[in-house]
């Protein structure tokens, strides 16, 4: 994570679009955040002293909305001052340095709806970012599976993350969105989804992929990328 602060640090972005697994997720639609500011602090894990604070880009966010909306994609627009999930600060966190200055930030959930819909969410999210002036960075974020070893131990949860990690290091990006439904459900993860937006962003662009680490230090698994446009 510290080598991709770097490289995000180099890269000097405007803004941050980032999908979270941990956000109020809907079933039935997709959710964008709009609230006046994002901010959040890690109370729940011991250190309440450590708070963050984000400027919403709610310009990027509607056009995303809008455009989700004319590609018949459900998506709903929450306009209230949620706290921040560990989602977005965890990653986040790692990048002080780099969002010292006004960088903002739009938080996306996903949600149960088709794998087609993701990848479609993905590619509105790549258009629209592709035709602003500012400098626009997209981060998925998630675990991989949390069967990694312990009493929750599956030998499918190590498969789903090798498949993952060996698919991103051979540039075989798009295959992940073929993975058999049964090894996502039994590898018991949180990330697939995002995973499935990031591909949709990135679906005919020309990328550099970089696969930076892999761990699962608590049982579940950890994978840090990078795809350089």
């Amino acid at each position: 994570m510290k080598k991709l602060a770097e490289k995000f640090e180099q890269a000097d972005v405007d803004s941050i679009i980032i999908i979270s697994p941990h956000a109020e997720l809907r079933s039935y639609a997709m959710t964008v955040f709009t609230p006046r500011d994002y901010s959040g602090d890690f109370a729940s894990f011991g250190a309440p002293e450590i708070e963050q604070k984000y400027s919403c880009d709610k310009d990027l966010a509607l056009k995303i909305a809008s455009s989700c909306q004319k590609a018949d994609i459900p998506i709903e627009i929450e306009t209230q001052d949620l706290p921040l999930d560990h989602g977005v600060m965890v990653p986040l966190r790692y990048f002080t340095n780099a969002i010292s200055r006004k960088v903002k930030i739009v938080e996306i959930a996903f949600s149960a709806l088709p794998r087609a819909d993701h990848l479609e969410l993905g590619r509105i999210i790549g258009n629209v970012a592709s035709h602003e002036d500012d400098r626009i960075a997209i981060i998925a974020s998630g675990d991989l599976s949390h069967r990694i070893f312990d009493e929750h131990y599956s030998h499918y949860g190590k498969k789903f993350d090798q498949d993952i990690a060996n698919l991103i290091k051979d540039n075989r990006l798009s295959e992940i969105s073929n993975i058999d439904e049964e090894l996502v459900d039994l590898a018991g993860e949180c990330g697939f989804r995002s995973l499935l937006i990031l591909i949709g962003a990135l679906n005919e662009k020309h990328f550099k992929p970089e696969f930076l680490s892999y761990e699962a230090p608590f049982g579940v698994g950890y994978l840090v990328a990078n795809f350089e446009l």
